[in-house]
């Protein structure tokens, strides 16, 4: 999968212990829904580089081998939706060496990309923040996720429950 930089442990982007991945693809909906109401923002992840490749193989000798302190994997971006078909060969890939939690961090809303959602049903322990930054929309404390999210219309929500509320 492609990787913007290299994986980093985080403590404040979910309730646990992350190893924070970055992809490098975006269709930065963010900017544009925040500059169709007249509001001039810059994406914060907009300085992502150092392009590479990464397999799950390599990220679990690596990065969670060598750190028992890892509790789950955190895709994110700016947004790994955006490159659909490496996300979802790379959670395939990853499920088949370990069993650990995965987040997905999207600015897309699950009706947005149910047909995506329902291409990995079949894996469980897979958590989603959906929700784009929206600047007119104060910052709040998700109770799923055990984290502040910057705008209050962005949520944590599991795979399986999202799947069933369709």
């Amino acid at each position: 999968m492609k990787v913007a930089g290299s994986p980093r442990t985080v403590f404040n982007d979910y309730k646990r212990v992350g190893l924070y991945i970055a992809t490098p693809f975006c269709n930065f909906k963010c900017v544009k829904e925040a500059k169709e109401k007249g509001i001039e923002i810059h994406c914060h992840n907009g300085g992502l580089d150092n392009v590479g490749d990464l397999s799950a193989e390599t990220l679990v000798a690596r990065y969670i081998k060598t750190n028992p302190f890892i509790e789950c994997i955190i895709l994110s971006g700016l947004d790994p939706i955006d490159n659909w078909e490496e996300t979802k060969q790379f959670i395939d890939d990853f499920r088949r060496v370990i069993d650990m939690e995965i987040v997905v961090f999207t600015g897309y809303y699950p009706e947005e990309i149910k047909d995506k959602l329902e291409e990995i049903k079949h894996h469980d322990n897979i958590m989603f923040k959906f929700g784009r930054f929206d600047p007119t929309n104060e910052s709040k404390f998700d109770e799923t996720g055990g984290v502040t999210l910057a705008t209050g219309n962005q949520f944590f929500k599991s795979l399986s429950d999202t799947l069933t509320n369709f």
